[in-house]
């Protein structure tokens, strides 16, 4: 009798409490990405679900030296091919690709060159912005893709703008 009473109360714990979160199924999510015709190299790929999850689960990938990229689901509660592509449903996609550049010795308030421990000219840089500003926030970007069960093969052509 005791066991039978150790036994109910643990289901009625179990049925309470639940077993844990459930977790969510992501979806394999790879493409290509061009910029004017071109593969575009190092550039962030960004999916964040229309519809809002408890989990905030957005999902990034940067691109190869063929424009290809391969998505990785950031989130709580994630199961599947650990973590790869991202979740089904619709997406507002953001593309991103920064370059930085060496912009001449680094000056002082007083004009003068500013010198490192080494006694080397400290470099300024000057960081732009590669691919098209409006792919580069979740609120311009016209940017969207539906991922589905599966596999999925999300192509992006930006052109310039």
């Amino acid at each position: 009798m005791q066991n039978i009473q150790s036994f109910i109360a643990l289901m009625l714990i179990l049925m309470i409490t639940g077993c844990g979160p459930a977790a969510l199924q992501t979806h394999f999510v790879e493409g290509i990405v061009t910029l004017n015709g071109q593969p575009l190299e190092g550039a962030i790929v960004t999916f964040v679900p229309v519809q809002e999850t408890p989990e905030n689960v957005t999902a990034t990938g940067l691109t190869d030296e063929s424009g290809r990229y391969t998505l990785t689901a950031i989130g709580a509660t994630l199961s599947g091919e650990t973590g790869r592509g991202t979740l089904e449903g619709e997406h507002v996609v953001t593309i991103v690709k920064r370059e930085t550049q060496a912009a001449g010795p680094r000056r002082g308030s007083d004009g003068s060159v500013v010198f490192d421990r080494d006694g080397a000219a400290e470099m300024s840089t000057i960081t732009r912005l590669i691919t098209p500003q409006v792919y580069s926030r979740p609120d311009t970007t016209t940017l969207r893709a539906t991922v589905q069960r599966g596999r999925n093969d999300i192509p992006f052509n930006m052109g310039g703008l």
